[in-house]
């Protein structure tokens, strides 16, 4: 919840933080899917999985450290994190209505490529929009570990493909307002202070501007 809150209202500010914990995360993420392709079909000890994750974690450092050093390149990563986030938010909000499972993975692989190939051309705008998407959906999931009422995306989507949606908590639908109030905070204030910054050192750079501003 306070990662979310950060992320939020100074996830630019952030951008080195952030891009690392992407990284660290890509990384764990990528092990577990070697480890589900490699065991799917197999009987294995609990004790497998753990190695796949602790390799994963170690390697996800390096990853994030690295990523440090390349921001171009993290930010796409964390951008990817933040389109991913949208597409779980977008299938939720209407595209459920299909009752096709598919789409749900659809939506969040063009979602996900889609943003992290525009932070490659724009990467402040997009790292902002990232990042106020990503943190405001880690900070309406650290609310649902408290107060609960909140329906996985992933089960909503085979509840979508079943025919269950009746059966949705009314609640989730708080959430679901929540995220996009949050967003729409995070973006007024990052834009906010990014537009300020950029009139400062247009300013800075052109110290006769300041002084025709202040005769009009």
């Amino acid at each position: 919840m306070v990662a979310g809150i950060a992320l939020v209202f100074v996830g630019r500010k952030l951008v080195k933080p952030a891009v690392c914990f992407a990284g660290f995360l890509s990384t764990i993420l990528l092990s577990c899917f070697i480890f589900y392709a490699v065991y799917m079909d197999k009987t294995s000890d609990l004790d497998d999985f753990w190695w796949f994750l602790g390799g994963g974690a170690l390697a996800g450092i390096f990853v994030g450290l690295l990523m440090c050093c390349c921001v171009r390149v993290g930010a796409a990563v964390l951008a990817g994190w933040g389109g991913c986030t949208a597409g779980l938010m977008l299938y939720s909000a209407f595209i459920y209505k299909a009752e096709m499972e598919w789409l749900f993975w659809v939506t969040i692989g063009l979602c996900t490529f889609c943003a992290a190939l525009t932070a490659c051309i724009i990467m402040d705008e997009v790292v902002i929009v990232s990042t106020a998407v990503l943190g405001a959906y880690a900070l309406v999931r650290g609310t649902a570990c408290y107060a609960g009422h909140y329906v996985n995306e992933v089960t909503m989507a085979k509840m979508a493909s079943e025919g269950l949606l009746d059966e949705v908590d009314p609640w989730y639908w708080a959430y679901f307002s929540g995220f996009f109030v949050m967003i729409g905070l995070g973006l007024w204030v990052q834009f906010s202070v990014f537009m300020a910054e950029k009139r400062e050192a247009k300013r800075a750079k052109h110290p006769y501007l300041l002084e025709a501003e202040t005769h009009n």
